[in-house]
Order: C-alpha cells, then sequence, then structure tokens
C-alpha cells in the first residue's frame, strides 16, 4: 500500500526571495497531489495575509496549517501531522 505524499514546512512566514508568484504557487500546488502542511513559529501578526496564504496551501492539498510560539509545541504538532498521515 502506497502511503499519502506531504510537505511539512516550518516557517517564519518571512518571504526571502520568492521566485514564483503566489498563484503560481497555488495552482502548482493543486496538481501535485502532494499535502501541504505549514507549521508557523512566530508568525508575525502583520502582515495578515501570511496567514491566510499559508492557509489556503494548507486547505487546497488536504494540509493543514498549525501556528506556535515556542519551540517545545513542536512536538505535539510533528504527531498530529504523522497520525493524520497514517490514518
Amino acid at each position: 500500500m502506497r502511503g499519502r505524499r506531504a510537505l511539512v514546512v516550518l516557517t517564519d512566514g518571512a518571504d526571502s526571495g520568492s521566485r514564483h508568484r503566489y498563484d503560481e504557487v497555488l495552482e502548482y500546488a493543486r496538481r501535485t497531489g502532494v499535502s501541504l502542511y505549514f507549521i508557523g513559529l512566530n508568525l508575525p501578526a502583520k502582515p495578515v495575509d501570511v496567514q491566510v496564504r499559508l492557509d489556503q496551501l494548507a486547505r487546497e492539498t488536504g494540509g493543514g496549517l498549525f501556528l506556535v510560539h515556542a519551540a517545545r509545541e513542536l512536538e505535539p504538532v510533528y504527531r498530529q501531522i504523522r497520525d493524520e498521515l497514517r490514518s
């Protein structure tokens, strides 16, 4: 039995040099069949579009967005993602 393909991204939300526009990334993500999971570590409250865009990418690929404020919060998030992928 073949498992689900997923990409887990730990991010601070900073964009330090995108080569592609958001709409291009979204379209590509929709076509790949890979679930995208984002873990936002101390994401800034502004601009709000960072969280909105990560959430949209995650939802449209069957993944999820998790927001954490400290490294000690990561283990349960990784466990939840693992359990979701195994189900």
